[in-house]
């Protein structure tokens, strides 16, 4: 399974379904940029994480994960 084709499960949290991504992430020869983490991670987020957050393409991923948290919990 590549980064790109993983996805979130619908029974896991954003950071949950980050920290197995970042996993698998960090196996990728050459490492991966910040910024291409961010672009590529974006890309396996389903709706309405995507469309929330397509927006901080230049985020930190740990930003980027973070600020996912703070929406999904102020969803709740």
């Amino acid at each position: 399974m590549g980064l790109q084709s993983m996805e979130k499960k619908s029974t896991e949290t954003l950071k949950e379904d980050a920290q197995g991504w970042i996993e698998m992430a960090a196996q990728v020869l050459p490492p991966l940029t910040e910024k291409e983490m961010v672009a590529t991670f974006l890309t396996t987020l389903p709706s309405p994480f995507y469309d929330r957050m397509v927006g901080n393409l230049s985020t930190h991923f740990a930003a980027l994960v973070m600020i996912g948290e703070k929406r999904r919990l102020s969803k709740v």
